[in-house]
C-alpha cells in the first residue's frame, strides 16, 4: 500500500550499536561514555516498557540524544562519588581520610582514589 508506514518495535534484547554511541559522543561533547550508557539504558527502558513502534530506531536515538539534558544524567548516577568534589570529600571521610595540613584538593583526591582501590575513577 502506497504511503504505508512500516513499524518495527524496539527489540526486548536491544543493545545500543557502537556506531550510535560514538555518534552521541561526537554530538554531545559534554558527555562521557558512562553518560551514553545511562542514556542508552533509559532509551531502552522507555521504548521497551511502552512497546512503542518506530520505523527508524537510529533516527529515534539521535532525537533522544539531542533532547537529553546532561545534568539529569549526572543526577541519576548517584553512586558516582568520584565525579564531584563533595562526593570525593564524603568518600574520603567514609575511608577515614581527612585533609592533611596544607593539602590541596587534587592531592586529597588522589589519596581518596588510591584508598578506594580499583574502579572507574582510575580510568
Amino acid at each position: 500500500m502506497e504511503g504505508e508506514f512500516k513499524t518495527d518495535p524496539l527489540p526486548d534484547k536491544f543493545a545500543l550499536p557502537k556506531k550510535w554511541g560514538e555518534w552521541a559522543l561526537t554530538t554531545r561533547n559534554d558527555w562521557t561514555p558512562e553518560h551514553v550508557r545511562v542514556c542508552a539504558k533509559r532509551f531502552k527502558e522507555y521504548y521497551t516498557d511502552r512497546k512503542a513502534e518506530r520505523h527508524d530506531w537510529e533516527l529515534v536515538w539521535r532525537q533522544w540524544v539531542r533532547n537529553q539534558r546532561t545534568e539529569a544524567l549526572r543526577i541519576s548516577d548517584k553512586n558516582a562519588w568520584w565525579k564531584s568534589a563533595s562526593g570525593i570529600d564524603t568518600k574520603g571521610r567514609e575511608l577515614g581520610l581527612d585533609y592533611e595540613e596544607g593539602e590541596s584538593f587534587p592531592y586529597f583526591k588522589l589519596r581518596v582514589f588510591k584508598a578506594a582501590g580499583d574502579g572507574p575513577w582510575n580510568k
